[in-house]
């Protein structure tokens, strides 16, 4: 099996390669290692539209990386900034992240 197979529908998830925030994973997938979903597939699960605030601050989500699978589609790319200026902080916050430092999230919002 193909590990960027979308483990509801089967398409290449390469073009969405991204992290929610634990809880909403595990509330509506369970296991992290279970596999990958599309956006469209954790959505339906979800029961609405991803935005922003369901992403965590991890690197993969904010920045282009050397060894992601795949450029970015527009779909992903419109949940990632449904929200600009929280984007921008949770960009920052994994800017921070990417340095070694650990910004406080009390809050657990970020990460």
């Amino acid at each position: 099996m193909d590990v960027y197979a979308c483990l509801d529908c089967g398409v290449d998830t390469r073009d969405e390669y991204y992290h929610v925030l634990d809880p909403l994973w595990t509330e509506h997938v369970g296991d992290p290692q279970a596999g990958m979903l599309c956006v469209g597939c954790l959505e339906n699960r979800v029961g609405r539209e991803l935005v922003t605030a369901d992403f965590s601050s991890a690197p993969v989500n904010w920045f282009p990386l050397k060894k992601a699978p795949g450029p970015r589609s527009a779909r992903i790319k419109s949940r990632l900034q449904s929200d600009p200026g929280l984007a921008t902080i949770k960009r920052v916050y994994a800017a921070g992240v990417l340095l070694g430092e650990n910004p406080p999230d009390p809050d657990g919002v970020l990460s």
